[in-house]
């Protein structure tokens, strides 16, 4: 791949809470032999690729919020100016990633994860050396997650610009980079090596952070506090998950979502604390396995979620009707039209209308129990996964229900039919992922050729759709 100019992000890490972990102080280039000749050094670089991927580019914003949960057609955008302007051309003509303005955000995420990646390689490529600078366990939990965030951010980068591992396993698809130099051009791997390599990275990462369970420490060692907001031992198990379902490994699946689902760390959250009387709690933290914290994020909600009055707002919404019809789009997601879905609490507390306009209320931060927090993965996909890969119909369903009544839905009949099993674990991911960008990738995984449009009613052709183009100058650079 092209090279890279490394900006290593120099951070204070506090350690109170997800809230305000990173209090970013400055950004310059740093003398290598300086950042790592102390653990400090380490937690600081580590600190600094959290940062990053919470830049607007990556999960701050485009790799959930915005751009990806637009392309799986789940906002209606038409009739706001801004959105339009942004992502009318990828709205009208799904698959065609041609025009300059959806180029430049396809641009910058490679860039920008490419990046992360890369002081990622640098934190790996000194740690060994330097192993007796570390205290405690530190150096085991540092180096995990620096192998687990590596292949984390690899398997999202082939998820958008590689096939579908369903018909494409052989095609070349995007460089998996895993050393720290500006010298070589990394050529690309095929769909089956890259998540090769993310597996190998990921069993590597899940010896070092074994017994890591999102547990926090009262001990000075501040590295064991708040472990959501790190790539923790079951966010590997949880990755693992995503990873072996992606490519059609059901059995392995399977053993790494159980492993999750046992862990006594989590649980789903209760009516009572989503919307509690002195704080509200949308992003569900009690079953957040892997979170980042993004500074101001408060701003980025603002323009995306809330309603302004200008032109239908600036903010990413779904019509709740045409014509003032309370029948479309949220409801039949929610499946309120049929008189089953009203008790669901996502429905009910995760969604505000305003003006004809419902908006998705699930990072508003008045009164957020934990402030700033963006989940990259929840506990219950790992019952999704279990549900679809469990050879057992009743045994998938039994997963399924679990969800079902933590959001106080009635429970499914244990005689459904393997296609209605599928049919349910598909509304699921509708109902749940919504500002997460998940839905996309359960799109590709199972290569549909159609995604619901934003009205849930009208299908939409995914031709061209599932596989981003490389940036010009990766072209340029030697790989196609």
């Amino acid at each position: 791949m092209k090279k890279l100019i490394v900006i290593v992000v120099l951070v204070t890490v506090i350690f109170s809470g997800c809230k305000k972990f990173l209090d970013v102080k400055s950004k310059t280039d740093v003398v290598q032999s300086d950042l790592f000749s102390n653990e400090q050094g380490f937690k600081d670089a580590t600190a600094g690729v959290y940062y990053k991927m919470t830049a607007g580019q990556l999960y701050g914003d485009k790799l959930t919020m915005s751009f990806m949960d637009v392309i799986a057609r789940r906002y209606d955008i038409r009739g706001n100016q801004y959105h339009n302007d942004e992502y009318g051309t990828i709205y009208d003509q799904p698959g065609n990633y041609t025009d300059e303005h959806i180029k430049n955000i396809i641009s910058d995420i490679w860039e920008n994860m490419y990046n992360a990646i890369a002081n990622t390689n640098n934190i790996l490529a000194n740690i060994d050396a330097k192993k007796d600078v570390f205290s405690e366990n530190n150096y085991n939990l540092i180096k995990g997650e620096a192998l687990g965030l590596r292949a984390y951010m690899h398997f999202d980068l082939l998820r958008m610009f590689g096939q579908s591992y369903l018909v494409g396993d052989d095609k070349a698809s995007i460089p998996y980079v895993s050393i720290f130099t500006a010298k070589v051009v990394t050529p690309l791997s095929t769909v089956k090596q890259v998540t090769d390599s993310v597996i190998k990275d990921l069993n590597a990462a899940e010896v070092l952070l074994k017994g890591d369970d999102l547990k926090s420490s009262s001990s000075d060692n501040s590295w064991l506090n708040n472990r959501k907001c790190h790539f923790n031992y079951l966010a590997v198990e949880a990755t693992l998950a995503r990873v072996y379902l992606y490519r059609g490994d059901k059995v392995n699946a399977l053993l790494h979502a159980k492993n999750v689902i046992a862990n006594n760390r989590l649980r789903f959250i209760n009516e009572n604390e989503i919307n509690g009387r002195d704080k509200i709690d949308y992003t569900f933290t009690p079953e957040q396995i892997f979170s980042l914290n993004k500074v101001d994020f408060a701003t980025t909600t603002q323009i995306s979620f809330y309603f302004n009055g200008t032109n239908g707002g600036t903010s990413l919404t779904n019509k709740v009707g045409r014509g003032g019809n309370t029948d479309e789009a949220v409801e039949h997601i929610y499946e309120i039209v049929n008189g089953s879905g009203s008790t669901d609490f996502r429905y009910n507390y995760l969604w505000r209308l305003y003006s004809n306009d419902i908006f998705p209320a699930k990072f508003w931060q008045d009164g957020a129990k934990e402030k700033g927090l963006v989940p990259l993965i929840r506990l219950p996909e790992m019952y999704y996964i279990a549900a679809e890969a469990s050879s057992s119909t009743v045994e998938g369903i039994g997963y399924l229900n679990s969800v079902r009544k933590s959001r106080g839905l009635r429970l499914l009949p244990p005689d459904l039919s393997t296609d209605d099993l599928k049919t349910e674990i598909f509304k699921e991911y509708q109902k749940e992922f919504y500002c997460e960008g998940q839905l996309f990738y359960y799109y590709k995984r199972l290569n549909l050729n159609e995604m619901l449009d934003n009205d849930n009613v009208n299908k939409v052709p995914t031709a061209g759709v599932y596989v981003f183009p490389l940036p010009d100058l990766e072209i340029l650079n030697g790989n196609r």
